[in-house]
């Protein structure tokens, strides 16, 4: 019993852990978007809007995500390609591209949100 516990602390760690990292790069995407872009203030409701929905989202969709992402893709990894070089290999191919997702996906949809919410696009 005191196994499981451990183990569904940990696994809630992670998800925070997943949930920071997302919001993060949310708020550093944002940054860098409010100061290199004249139009956008950072003292506006769509500055506002953007940061604090935002980060929320952005903690709760991607990180979520990318949390069941990399736990599906352990699993695969220690059940199914332990073992097979194929396996193994397209394994690899796949955190790289699960990596690429988790910093990656906020990023993109900070600019898109970004763009939408000054109607820049």
């Amino acid at each position: 019993m005191m196994n499981a516990t451990a183990s569904s602390i940990a696994e809630d760690q992670k998800k925070q852990a997943a949930g920071r990292t997302a919001a993060l790069l949310w708020i550093a995407t944002g940054i860098y978007y409010f100061v290199t872009t004249e139009k956008a203030g950072f003292l506006s409701w769509q500055a506002a809007l953007f940061f604090v929905g935002g980060m929320f989202v952005a903690a709760f969709v991607f990180g979520a995500a990318s949390h069941y992402l990399f736990a599906a893709h352990r699993d695969f990894c220690l059940n199914h390609a332990r073992g097979k070089p194929v396996l193994a290999t397209v394994a690899a191919l796949g955190s790289l591209l699960l990596n690429v997702f988790e910093i990656g996906a906020p990023i993109l949809v900070a600019r898109w949100a970004f763009l939408g919410l000054y109607d820049l696009s």
